[in-house]
């Protein structure tokens, strides 16, 4: 068996699987699965030029699912973007609110094009 570290911040994704992490623990690939599942690809196949340039458009991204408490970021990102019905969250998490709701919306026209990215065709 074979041990091996995670990243387990999304804005260390790249950084952790460029010095031999094994894998990742990453919410955004919940909202952006292909760009993030490209990212660990690039690294997998030593493409590190073109990992660094998917951390970096993904990179604000991963920071502000942490600007409050997971989840509650993410699920108002998949409610925005049409993944959720509802905006429902269970004690003792909450609804964002309207400033931090203004900061995510903010992000949208960047996140938008990445949650609807679908891999190519083989």
């Amino acid at each position: 068996m074979t041990a091996g570290c995670r990243a387990r911040r999304e804005e260390l994704s790249f950084p952790m699987l460029a010095i031999g992490g094994a894998g990742l623990m990453n919410a955004v690939g919940n909202l952006a699965p292909t760009p993030v599942n490209r990212l660990c690809e690039a690294v997998a196949a030593d493409d590190l030029a073109t990992a660094r340039r998917l951390h970096y458009a993904l990179f604000t991204l991963n920071r502000a699912v942490f600007w409050d408490t997971n989840p509650i970021p993410i699920k108002y990102f998949m409610k925005r973007l049409g993944l959720l019905h509802d905006n429902e969250h269970r004690l003792p998490t909450l609804r964002p609110d309207a400033a931090l709701c203004a900061r995510l919306d903010s992000l949208l026209p960047q996140l938008r094009p990445m949650a609807e990215e679908r891999p190519p065709t083989p």
